[in-house]
């Protein structure tokens, strides 16, 4: 395992298309917490005090992140001395196995009865070297991780080409193989399973042959299994249903709230007494309308009355009260047709406007000739058995 100086990353790390992964600051800072409180590597606390903390480098990362600009010599500083802690549990645990060797060179035999307590824990101790070794081993797979990780990091924060959507999609396509893998394995379970559970039953048949009690037994635990594994399925079926709809609802598009429906009630209800107010108000005018013209109109006729009286008196007097008399007949004539005139024209008025109206509804529903017809025809079967059933009778 080597490490470099340059901590930066190489060329064929940055184009490789490799899964960008997370960093985890407290798992990094608890491992050197771990390396800095070990005393059995010489020198070790005294550099790793040197090391500036992992969340240093995250925080520069992150203002990185925010203003565009990160302080890469620190970072790199920082590196280095993971590099330099590295190699110094290398080349312990490197030490540790050379020891190894040499101490199990000396012969059980040679040593004195006296000593041989004091050997015998010294190799009591000699025997933790291995594990210690392992320790160190992983601790430098664990910093090896680590470096990878801090890598990474300083290629996403130096690499301004890079945008988030790119990062967003090859997040989203490891998450899509993740789930297909998952998937797969749980059907693998499955199959794993039933196998295995067939295997059992058949362990337990063949263990209960000889004996009925036993068999009862068994068979009711079969009848009971079989029973939780229905209310299994029934359990997946229902959450997978309701997981669907869950989705369904959510797609939906959003429907106004309750208030804006009794805001809306509310305002058609103001708009509706509005209205009532307006109609009692046109009535009153029309009835107060109707009164004028049925008072105009009684004048009109008590006035020509009147007239007619006089006139008529001067008509049998006076040939010229005739001819007067002769006018106003003809203009009362003449003036009773202009009235039955219009009256007659205010009535074609009123009904013009009502088959416009009904002209424009039927103009707004749809005339489908096929379904006119269709109906025509089952008029005209229901009438021929109507007649049909009023001449059997």
């Amino acid at each position: 395992m080597t490490f470099v100086g340059d901590v930066r990353p190489s060329d064929a790390q940055l184009n490789s298309t490799g899964p960008l992964v997370s960093l985890d600051n407290q798992k990094v800072s608890a491992r050197l917490h771990d390396m800095r409180s070990e005393g059995d590597v010489p020198g070790l606390s005294s550099d790793s005090a040197k090391v500036p903390p992992v969340n240093f480098v995250y925080e520069k990362l992150d203002v990185q992140a925010t203003t565009g600009r990160v302080d890469e010599q620190e970072t790199v500083e920082y590196m280095g001395g993971l590099n330099k802690k590295a190699a110094q549990v290398e080349e312990t645990a490197a030490t540790t196995e050379i020891r190894k060797p040499e101490q199990e060179s000396i012969s059980y035999e040679e040593v004195s009865p006296e000593p041989r307590c004091e050997v015998e824990s010294i190799c009591g101790q000699e025997t933790v070297f291995p594990e210690k070794a392992t320790g160190k081993d992983l601790e430098l797979h664990y910093l090896e991780e680590e470096l990878e990780l801090l890598k990474e990091a300083v290629k996403m924060a130096l690499d301004d080409e890079s945008s988030f959507s790119s990062i967003a999609e090859q997040l989203s396509e490891q998450i899509a193989t993740r789930n297909e893998n998952l998937q797969e394995a749980k059907k693998q379970w499955d199959i794993d399973g039933n196998s295995l559970e067939e295997k059992k039953w058949n362990l337990l048949e063949s263990l209960c042959v000889r004996k009925p009690d036993c068999q009862f037994k068994l068979q009711k635990l079969k009848d009971i299994d079989t029973e939780t594994h229905s209310v299994l399925s029934e359990i997946k079926r229902r959450e997978e249903e309701c997981a669907k709809l869950a989705g369904d609802m959510k797609k939906q598009p959003k429907v106004a709230p309750r208030k804006s429906y009794i805001e809306r009630i509310t305002e058609i209800t103001k708009n509706s007494r509005k209205l009532d107010t307006d109609i009692e108000r046109i009535l009153k005018e029309t009835r107060e309308l109707k009164l004028e013209s049925n008072s105009i109109e009684e004048r009109l006729h008590r006035t020509y009355a009147v007239v007619d009286e006089a006139i008529f008196r001067e008509a049998k007097k006076d040939p010229v009260g005739r001819q007067a008399y002769r006018l106003l007949t003809n203009i009362h004539e003449s003036f009773e047709k202009i009235r039955e005139q219009i009256l007659a024209a205010d009535k074609a008025q009123r009904e013009v406007a009502e088959l416009e109206a009904k002209l424009s509804a039927i103009a707004s529903r749809s005339m489908d000739k096929d379904k006119l017809q269709a109906d025509f025809d089952a008029m005209k079967r229901e009438n021929e058995h109507l007649e049909k059933t009023l001449m059997n009778r």
